[in-house]
Parts: structure tokens; sequence; C-alpha cells
């Protein structure tokens, strides 16, 4: 895989060979019916036949079968339909000598160059093409459609060689054709659903954080930039992370009780700068901000650091840091002088190297840290410099970011593209605090071992290689995201909404960020976000989530209604109990949870009541027991995992709602929430969805975020209804629809049997269910549900409920058959339109 870009002195470089597992050549025939040549047919997508996944579970080829018949198909052959005539299979294969076994292995050496040759021959041909931008863009889906579905140990690299190819022919399709992101009909975000464990492996012996790890393939939508960091060295070691989790990094998180701050050397014996704290809160009670003067020299013993008021000029450099680095002090404004020394240089280099130069910082350097300048005790003082610490990043003329991991590199050993990989995979951007502070400067910088590089520098290098090099295009957009992502709070760029970000983008940006102080959060979000600060810290703790929220409706675009759907711990106040009472969910699945959809019309506003939405859903009911029976009469169930609610429309589809949240682990099984139990019994329960179902039949997988509620009461026109559970609801496959209908009819004919109306009969006529003829009546139904389990012969049926439940014998039919005859499922009543407006708490 030589087409993908590497990091400075890489890692793994040997497990980037591919081997060669097809020997025969490719027939040269037409890309897209290749597989109907070869007595395929159904890996060919076809309205209304069985999907080539259904097919797989069913019929699963030998894996090192289909490895060789992909490869053959869907990388020679694509490089074959595509690049045409420049196309020869021996620029694609070389023999391997590295190896005790020397082998034949796949390679793309050659490919960059020839794709370079191929846009330029599209770009000089006239409108006449020989492959259109339509059947390329069909091409490439079809890859990404057939590498979804190959089982789970179909070879990675054989995987992520041909992903990896024809993610760049889709790069260098749009360029060759002129075609704007928008407008591409070539698939993106290549890795979505496309979990490689080799690579996070990789990742992990390296030193990196599992919660960066998990946080890198949630971000980065491109292939190339996954193979990037699997190939790229982490200085932290494995042992700094060994208390990580994927869904939070432990070495970032600041213990304040046994916080230490640190020298510049373990043997440094020089004392602290102490700020003066009368001084600090005179400062601040005139509301300017307090600044360091520090002078220019090359020792301590000459060294001096004054503390000054900051007048309406004031030039001066504000440090972004993470504590976890040991330059903060819990409790106490004080730092050792090595460190000043130490950061007043890395100012005034900063400011000879900015563009204009400036000679502000020749004799002496004005910086703002906020372990000398914020005071450390809680109190009046404090809670003064929190109100202005918006104002302290916005208005530096630098802000300077210090962070170990970037400091242990040289900036001028990396390329522009490291440099920003590395600023966004550092402890950094795991923080809150740093959030905001990167947001808020005019012009930020990152320090590295040699010097620092202003971010901007880095934009610049980057558009260039967007539009220039289709073999980092992925990798450089990725991190155009990120630079785009960090900046968006308070810098405009062409193109973006006039009103400025808005909620959804504030998720986004939060996700896998922290504080090490939980009530810090409300305050950074409302300065992201341009609210009323001052009432969030005027509030007690315990309410100033409740105060944010309830000023979100002035944001732009206010309040989206799939906050509803959002996962995680909820405000306990009345009307608020929908709100979210944190937005750092660690969990980078449920980021889309939040984000509103592009045609939404309605907005969510508080109410004393709750949240008023307008959203599309269904009432949902359980249809009666048989009557006459007990719960489980025969000790049946089980063919329907009751965690999961199975619902059946008045069209004879399936859906299924499950719990949103992760799942619990076996050990937990009493913790598991019996969906049907919540709906038995009860006609007052509706789902609302985050957005209607597609109606087009041919989206069987389709699922939507979905909220279970149950109804209070109806006032002009208004569901009043109380929040039960978020749930994810989908239709179920068609294939598993056949069963589950199959089976439904079954236990209809149960209804409607003989058997049935004699149980009910003796319910009437008050027959003890110890009297032989109830037994024996008992005993005929169950006779009765063996003969129907037995009597379904639909090979499809049987081989679906294999698939699904590992076991096709009649027992799962009779279990399923008498869960349903017993009633455990939904009964979807009448479908509600978008425009209904609903009151949620």
């Amino acid at each position: 895989m030589e087409h993908l870009s590497l990091p400075n002195d890489p890692v793994f470089v040997e497990a980037d060979v591919v081997d060669l597992v097809c020997w025969e050549d490719y027939d040269g025939g037409p890309f897209l019916t290749y597989p109907l040549r070869k007595g395929r047919a159904y890996m060919i997508p076809a309205p209304g036949h069985v999907s080539y996944l259904d097919h797989e579970r069913l019929y699963p080829t030998p894996v090192s079968e289909l490895e060789s018949f992909l490869q053959n198909w869907l990388f020679f052959g694509l490089l074959h339909e595509i690049l045409g005539e420049l196309y020869d299979r021996k620029d694609f294969v070389r023999r391997d000598e590295s190896s005790t076994t020397p082998t034949t292995v796949v390679s793309t050496a050659k490919l960059l160059a020839l794709i370079d040759t191929w846009i330029r021959g599209i770009a000089m041909a006239d409108s006449n093409h020989r492959i259109s931008y339509d059947h390329i863009g069909e091409c490439l889906w079809l890859v990404r459609t057939t590498l979804q579905a190959v089982p789970a140990d179909f070879n990675s690299s054989q995987k992520y060689s041909i992903a990896s190819v024809a993610e760049l022919i889709g790069f260098a399709a749009n360029k060759a054709f002129d075609v704007q992101p928008l407008d591409s009909k070539c698939p993106t975000a290549w890795t979505l659903n496309f979990s490689n464990m080799q690579k996070e492996s990789q990742m992990l012996s390296c030193g990196w954080c599992p919660a960066e790890i998990a946080r890198s393939v949630h971000l980065f939508k491109s292939l190339q930039t996954l193979h990037f960091l699997s190939r790229m060295r982490n200085f932290k070691s494995q042992q700094r992370h060994r208390w990580c989790s994927t869904e939070r990094c432990e070495a970032y998180q600041s213990n304040l009780v046994r916080y230490q701050t640190v020298h510049r050397t373990v043997d440094c014996p020089c004392d602290d700068y102490i700020s003066d704290l009368p001084a600090l809160t005179r400062i601040l009670a005139k509301g300017a901000l307090p600044l360091l003067r520090i002078s220019k020299s090359e020792s301590l013993d000459d060294f001096s650091v004054e503390l000054v008021e900051s007048q309406k000029d004031s030039s001066y450099i504000a440090l972004s840091h993470t504590w976890a680095d040991g330059l903060g002090n819990p409790s106490a404004n004080a730092l050792p002088r090595c460190q000043l020394l130490h950061i007043s240089n890395l100012a005034s280099a900063i400011a000879n190297s900015a563009e204009p130069a400036s000679t502000m910082f020749n004799e002496q350097a004005v910086i703002w840290i906020d372990t000398l300048c914020c005071p450390a005790v809680p109190g009046e003082a404090r809670q003064m410099a929190l109100a202005q610490m918006k104002r302290t990043y916005q208005e530096a003329d630098h802000v300077l970011v210090l962070d170990s991991s970037l400091r242990a590199y040289n900036r001028h050993s990396l390329s522009a593209v490291e440099a920003c990989v590395r600023i966004f995979t550092s402890g950094w951007m795991r923080r809150l605090w740093t959030l905001q502070e990167g947001s808020l400067a005019k012009r930020i910088w990152f320090q590295f071992q040699d010097s620092a590089i202003e971010l901007h520098s880095l934009w610049l290098a980057l558009c260039r290689i967007l539009t220039t090099e289709v073999g980092r295009k992925g990798l450089a957009f990725d991190m155009l995201i990120e630079t785009r992502g960090l900046r968006t709070f308070s810098h405009r760029h062409p193109g973006d909404p006039p009103l400025g970000p808005g909620v959804s983008v504030l998720v986004n940006a939060l996700q896998h960020r922290s504080v090490s102080v939980a009530s810090d959060e409300p305050l950074l979000i409302g300065n992201l976000l341009n609210l009323d600060t001052g009432r969030i810290l005027q509030s007690p703790i315990e309410f100033r989530m409740q105060v944010l929220w309830s000023q979100m409706c002035s944001v732009p675009r206010g309040i989206p209604q799939n906050i509803l759907f959002h996962i995680g711990p909820k405000l306990a106040g009345k009307g608020y109990r929908w709100a979210p009472a944190t937005l750092l969910i660690p969990k980078h699945s449920l980021a889309a949870a939040i984000l509103p959809l592009a045609e939404e019309k309605y907005t969510g506003v508080p109410s004393p009541g709750g949240l008023l939405v307008h959203l599309p859903g269904f009432f949902v009911s359980s249809p009666k027991s048989p009557p006459g029976l007990p719960d489980n009469p025969w000790n049946l169930f089980g063919a329907l995992d009751d965690t999961v609610l199975y619902m059946r429309d008045c069209n004879k589809t399936w859906y299924q709602a499950t719990h949103a949240s992760s799942r619990v682990a076996a050990k937990d099984e009493e913790k598991k929430i019996r969906l049907c139990k919540i709906v038995r019994g009860s006609d007052h329960h509706a789902i609302l969805l985050a957005s209607e179902f597609d109606a087009r039949s041919d989206l069987s997988d389709q699922t939507r975020n979905a909220l279970l509620v149950k109804m209070q009461h109806s006032q002009d026109g208004i569901n009043h209804v109380q929040s039960k559970m978020q749930l994810i609801v989908g239709r179920v496959p068609e294939l598993l629809c056949r069963m589950l209908e199959s089976t439904y009819q079954c236990a209809e004919n149960l209804h409607e049997d003989e058997l049935s109306r004699t149980v009910a009969e003796m319910k009437n006529n008050q027959v003890s269910v110890e009297h032989s003829s109830y037994t024996n009546t008992l005993h005929s139904l169950r006779q009765r549900i063996r003969d129907l389990a037995a009597a379904i012969d639909d090979v499809t049926v049987r081989n679906t409920a294999k698939e699904y439940t590992g076991s096709s014998d009649d027992i799962f039919f009779e279990s399923l058959i008498a869960t349903l005859y017993m009633g455990r499922y939904g009964l979807m009543g009448l479908k509600i339109s978008g425009d209904q407006q609903w009151c949620v708490d």
C-alpha cells in the first residue's frame, strides 16, 4: 500500500505488505457485471432480490475463496475499469524479498503517478470521456457495499488495500471532473462501519491512549488518515495510559488533591514566584486583567517578575496548557521561577517570529497564565477572574499552547500534515478549557521542541495539499475539519451560516473533551455560545446547567429537537428533565443523536412543563394475552429477547425497538430493562421518532433515534408526555421480517383454534386451573404449537432462524409461536405526523 502517506520515522511499515491471493488475470470485461460472468449474480444489488449480505449470512463463501475473488474484482478489476489503457497488471504486483520466504505481493508504488496521468488525460479530453463520472461513482459505491458485507475474519489488509484504492479513485474522479464536495457522487467517509482492529492494536502498542484511538476513529473520515495514525510514533509510554479506557483518558485527568507542580528539571532548586493575592483582587475589581511583566534574561540570577494591570492597548501573550503537564497549582498562585523564565523566552520568540514582526517583547515579556493570574482560592476574586476568562483570550495578541506531547518533537522534521495530526491528537485537544482558549484566540501558536508554529500557516499548507495532492487529500481534509472546528466559535469562514454556530456544532466540538471540575462546563459553554455567563456564575452550582439551558433559545437555530435523544444523565428539575446534565459524553457514537436534520423546520422551546417540540411517531400497545391462560403456561418464552420490543404495523411490516444505551453486561442481567413489560397492559404509550421512516421499501435497515413516552394529558392540541426511555427503532431486515410474519400467522391460527375458545370459556365458568379438563386443554394447546412449528417448511425461514439465533429446530419455532400467541410484542397504532406538538418532560 505504497500509495498511502507515511509520517516521519514510521512504525509497522512491514505490515503494509498485502499478499497476492488471486493468480488469474482479470477477464477484461465490464466491472459492474463481473460477478454475473463468474456465476455470482447475487453479489449485484437488484430490487426485490436477497441482498448480498443476507446471501452470505445464509450461504457463506469460504473466506480464502472470497478474498481471492474480491481481490481480482474489486482491486485489479476496479483499476482496469478506471485506468483503461494505462492499466497493466504487472505494475501492481512485485516480489517481496524482505521475509525469509520471498512472496508475491500487491504493489501500489506506481499508482499515484498513474492517477496523475489519468487526471490530466480527463482534463485534456473533450466532453465525450471514455468513462463517465456517474459510472465511476456507481463502481465505487458497489465496492463499498460489497466490502461492508464481508465476514469478520476476512483479511483486514486485503480489505484495507481495496478500500484505500477506491477512496483514492474517488478523490481523483472529483478532481478530474471538477466536482465540488457537496456535488460528489463518490462515497466518502470510508472509515464509517470500517472497523480495523489491526490498526487500532498497532496504535495501542505504540503508546496511544485507548480514548484517543476511539476519538480518532470517530472523528477522522479518511482511510488515509487512519493509516497515517497507525504508522505514527507516540512519545507517551503505554504505561502512562494503563488505566485509560476507550471512553476516558485518565492520564489527562488532574487529581487536585495529589497534584504536583513541576520544575523544568527534576533537580532544579529554584523558588516559586507567588502572585500577590490582594493585588490580584484589586486589579480584577477594577475590571482589568492581571498580567505578568517578565524581564528578558538568560538565567534566574537577573530575572524579575512584576504583576501589572492591563491597559486598553496592552499587548500580551496568553498561555494555554493542560494541567496534566505540571504547570498548574490548585492550592496557590505559585509557579517555579524556572518555568516562568522558560515561558517568557518562548513568548519572546513568538513575538519576534510573528508577521508582522513585533518589538514589544525585546526587553520584557508580558504574559497571562491561569496559574498565576486567576486566584486559586474559591471566592469573589476567583469568580471575577472566571467571568473575564473569555475576554482574557479574546484580547491577547497571541495564544501559546504548551503540551508535552508536542514538545517532544522537532517541528522542522515534521511535514505540515504531521504537525497538524500531532496537534489534533494531543492531550490539549481533550480538555474543555482549551477549546475555549483555542477558539477565542486571535492568533494561536503550538510549541514544538525547537520552535512554535502558528495554526494559520498550517491551514494554508493544508489548503494547498487539498487542491494539489489526491494522495493526501483525505488526510488534509480531516485536518482542515479539525482546524475549522477549533476556530468556529469566534472566527467566521467563507460559506459559514451567517448566524454563527449553534448547539449541534457545540455538541460535535465537545466530543471527547472533559473538565476536572464539573461546574466549569456550563460557564465554558456559555462563553462559547455568547450567553449570559454572569447569570450562570451567580446561580448555585447545582442549578447552573438548568440556567444554561434556559438561555439556549437565543443561540442560532435554537435548541435542536433531537436533544431529546441525547443519551446520558438528565437534569432533575421539573420542566427540565429532558435536558442533558452534561454534554461531555465520551461515547463517540452518541454524537449523531443530537445533531439536527438539515431539513428540520422546528426547534425545541423550553416551557414550564417541558420542552415543546414537533415530532413524528406512533402510539404503541401490546395485544392482550389469550383469556384463561397464565403468563407463561409452557415455559417456552425465550425465542425473543424481551429487552427488544418487536412491533407489527397494519401493513405486516415488523420493527424492533432497543434501548439506546450501552449493552448491559451479562453479570448485570437483572438490570436489563424489559421493554415488553413497560408497554404491556397500557394503551398510553407513544414512541417519538427523530424523523419519519423513508417510504421506500428497499431501505429495510433504516433506524431512527426514538423516545418512549407515557401520555399524561392533551391540552390545546399539545400532547403532554413524560419521557421514559431512549430507544433505537428500526425496520426489521427483510428475511427476519419474513420469519416473524410466518410465525405470527401460526399464532393467529392458534387464536382462532377451538382450544383457545375452550380455555376462554373455562375462565368464564371459573374452572380451576388444577382441574383435569383445564390441564388437558393446556396440554392439547402445547401439542398444537408443536404441530404448527413442525409444519413450517419454508427453507428461507428456517435458514434465517439459524442465522439470527443459531437454531432452526422446531423448539425455537415453538417458543416463537408461543411468545407471539401470548401477546409479547407491540402493536403499532396510529402514526403521528411531524407537525404534532408535544411537551416532553
